[in-house]
């Protein structure tokens, strides 16, 4: 059985131009259609884990100049802020810190300050949007739960949190969170509601991205190579960007790719079961083996 890298690596012949990355990224969505075809998650996509929503701080005042980026301290209790959230007031978005000198008291702002110069004011740092690890596709259903009394954290849109809480000054634990999609970085974001005056510890469950989620790096024996080869394929020579676009060869392939979902689908109506866990067997194992 191949590995992954080496599945990546049979697309990345026949579109050389075209990033490992973004061929892993076709295989994750692949793997995802080959998923919902199967009309059930498998239990080992799944992964739990914990998500620290630090405490707001507000000790001590700091004097901002508009205009410059840094943000000076006295009498706070600053560590390393990088990455958390800067602000004086209410003022919302709020600035995002990108490095911080606990010594000599000194936020760095990922932005100029554009507010009223202030000196000896009162401020908040926190952190109301998370990232998750770099294998988390999307979050489940009722994701996130807060384990003391095994609560589920409610899921909201933006749009609702933005008429509940317009400039985010609620203060608590975590009730409600929005799934804020991916950033910049491809990390899973989920923005936390209200901000905590104590550290949170929440539970999540997600879906895995199975080219970077799995602990193996081996393709599972119940998955079809070729199957995931012809997904692949199929948008790879669809590529707009690539100089290896053909449009014949994507329909080929885009068409041996939904008969095999086909034929997933058909097994599935025909089967009773509702077990998620990997079948024994090999699926659709009896595909011909892709090629260009």
């Amino acid at each position: 059985m191949s590995s992954w890298e080496q599945v990546i690596g049979q697309v990345h012949l026949s579109l050389p131009d075209v990033s490992r990355l973004l061929i892993g990224h076709w295989i994750d969505e692949v793997l995802d259609t080959i998923s919902d075809a199967r009309q059930g998650r498998w239990a080992f996509l799944f992964r739990r884990g914990t998500l620290t929503v630090p405490a707001v701080i507000s000790a001590g005042t700091v004097t901002a100049t508009n205009g410059l980026k840094t943000v000076g301290g006295v009498g706070t209790s600053w560590t390393d802020e990088k990455d958390k959230f800067f602000r004086i007031g209410t003022n919302f978005p709020p600035y995002l810190i990108s490095d911080t000198d606990p010594v000599g008291q000194v936020l760095t702002l990922n932005r100029a300050y554009e507010d009223v110069t202030v000196a000896g004011a009162a401020y908040e740092i926190f952190k109301h949007i998370i990232s998750l690890d770099s294998t988390v596709a999307f979050l489940d259903d009722d994701a996130i739960v807060e384990p003391r009394n095994n609560l589920p954290v409610d899921r909201v849109t933006q749009a609702l949190l933005t008429s509940i809480d317009p400039n985010r000054t609620e203060r608590g634990d975590v009730v409600r969170y929005v799934d804020a999609g991916e950033n910049a970085a491809g990390l899973r974001e989920v923005e936390i509601h209200p901000i905590p005056t104590q550290v949170n510890v929440l539970e999540y469950r997600a879906f895995i991205k199975l080219v970077r989620g799995l602990d193996t790096a081996s393709i599972p024996q119940f998955l079809s190579e070729s199957l995931i080869l012809d997904g692949a394929l199929s948008k790879g020579f669809d590529y707009p960007l690539s100089r290896f676009k053909d449009g014949q060869k994507g329909t080929k392939h885009g068409a041996k790719f939904e008969g095999g979902l086909a034929l997933l689908r058909q097994k599935n109506s025909a089967s009773t079961s509702d077990e998620i866990l990997p079948p024994t067997g090999g699926l659709l194992e009896s595909l011909p083996l892709s090629d260009d």
